[in-house]
């Protein structure tokens, strides 16, 4: 680890050099497996088994465009047909992809974005891992939205909503935030945000960290948890061999009111909760109406409830549904799935790619 900081930061052609080498070796000999998560609430096949899936899809599609379409109707296909992750085994690399490719997929994107991102990993001293398509590239989606969306979001209070390692902090300075509300539950994790936040120089002012776990309703015990420090801790997983963490519980609503942020732009990936945020979180969001990216991937709730419940909630509110992510490997056929929620007052037509 530390010898590879070191050739990053003096020595990058070879640091660059021998990191695709191993990317090569990993690629070519790593067992190769494709996936759907099942881990961070209930399983995709059992929910879609348990109820009519031309309903569900029907009601999620409603009033979307139509590569948004497309997206549902190729996640759908795959949750249904490659095995959950409790019970995965490697298959052949070389078979077609179910549903075919999405357009982010194709391999002239994939391309041309990671030499986007090899662009960016020299601009910012974050560890190379952190530097993702989602993040680095997409910008949870503002890439995606019109000239009305970024103006209505600029010098505004932006919200991260599992902060993680402060990557969103760092690459959401683009779009000129007022300042970025960063809530993050991983105690490890706050600590490597702090360290990163201070290695791009970062100033207080425009940040601040929260450490709190978001819930659906108010007054509830602080919750015991071990802290993986990593991308995938979740109030879902209580199991792990690691330091065991107190961690206070409160809702969108009442942390916006403690802070006294006024959001217009708020980014929720946290592994399985976004619905409790949504709950928790109805009065600032129709008081504010902020632009939202909603990480739905990670169990059916989130995937095919979150958009119907809004928008029966919100009042003049557009949706799109977008991968943001170009691989297929793991359980990235169905990852970064991103649902995009917006004000019609900033209603633009949001692009593809």
């Amino acid at each position: 680890m530390l010898i590879g900081k070191y050739l990053r930061y003096k020595i990058p052609s070879v640091y660059f050099f021998l990191t695709g080498i191993q990317n090569i070796f990993l690629k070519n000999y790593r067992p190769f497996y494709i996936y759907i998560t099942d881990s961070l609430g209930d399983s995709f096949k059992s929910y879609i088994n348990d109820r009519n899936l031309e309903e569900l899809k029907t009601s999620l599609v409603k009033g979307l465009d139509e590569e948004s379409e497309r997206v549902v109707s190729v996640v759908t296909n795959r949750m249904l047909f490659y095995p959950d992750e409790s019970c995965k085994k490697p298959i052949d690399s070389n078979l077609e992809i179910v549903g075919g490719l999405l357009e982010v997929e194709e391999e002239v994107n994939k391309i041309r974005m990671q030499r986007f991102l090899n662009g960016q990993e020299k601009m910012y001293k974050l560890d190379k891992k952190y530097i993702t398509q989602s993040v680095f590239y997409f910008y949870h989606g503002l890439l995606l939205m019109g000239a009305a969306a970024k103006k209505y979001i600029k010098d505004t209070d932006f919200v991260d909503i599992g902060a993680y390692v402060g990557d969103s902090a760092i690459a959401l300075q683009k779009y000129n935030y007022k300042k970025i509300y960063s809530i993050e539950i991983s105690k490890k994790s706050i600590a490597d945000y702090q360290k990163n936040i201070a290695a791009e120089r970062l100033s207080e002012s425009k940040y601040e960290l929260i450490n709190v776990a978001i819930s659906d309703k108010e007054n509830l015990p602080d919750i015991k948890l071990p802290d993986t420090g990593s991308a995938g801790f979740s109030l879902m997983r209580e199991r792990g061999k690691y330091d065991e963490i107190m961690i206070r519980q409160s809702t969108f609503d009442q942390v916006v009111r403690d802070y006294e942020i006024r959001p217009k732009f708020i980014k929720v990936d946290i592994e399985g909760y976004a619905m409790h945020f949504i709950k928790g979180g109805l009065n600032a969001i129709k008081e504010f109406r902020p632009i939202m990216s909603i990480a739905i991937y990670h169990n059916p709730i989130e995937f095919f409830e979150i958009k119907p419940f809004l928008e029966k909630e919100l009042d003049q509110y557009s949706f799109c549904i977008r991968k943001m992510t170009s691989d297929t490997r793991d359980n990235n056929c169905h990852s970064e799935i991103i649902l995009l929620a917006y004000p019609n007052e900033v209603l633009d037509k949001v692009s593809v790619l």
